[in-house]
């Protein structure tokens, strides 16, 4: 089809590290944004990878809030002129 993939790894799941160290054992990890250990990434690590990779890829990036289904807020969390 001459359609080309682009792959980008910042794209990523999120690393969970050595077994047994996972997200299971580990309930914190999800409580805590700057919960970090030497076998895995924190929420915020991800963010912030996640939003870098975004800044490369998209000119404006939005976060929606909801309360159910119901969009209840839009932010602009960055805009990049094109």
């Amino acid at each position: 089809m001459g359609i080309e993939i682009k792959v980008d790894d910042r794209f990523r799941e999120r690393e969970n590290g050595a077994p047994d160290q996972g997200l299971r054992p580990h309930p914190e990890r999800w409580k805590s944004e700057n919960w970090d250990a030497e076998w895995g990434e924190s929420v915020e690590s991800v963010r912030k990878r996640n939003m870098e990779a975004l800044m490369d890829w998209m000119p404006n990036i939005v976060e929606i809030v909801f309360n159910g289904k119901e969009a209840v807020e839009i932010n602009e969390l960055a805009h990049v002129a094109v």
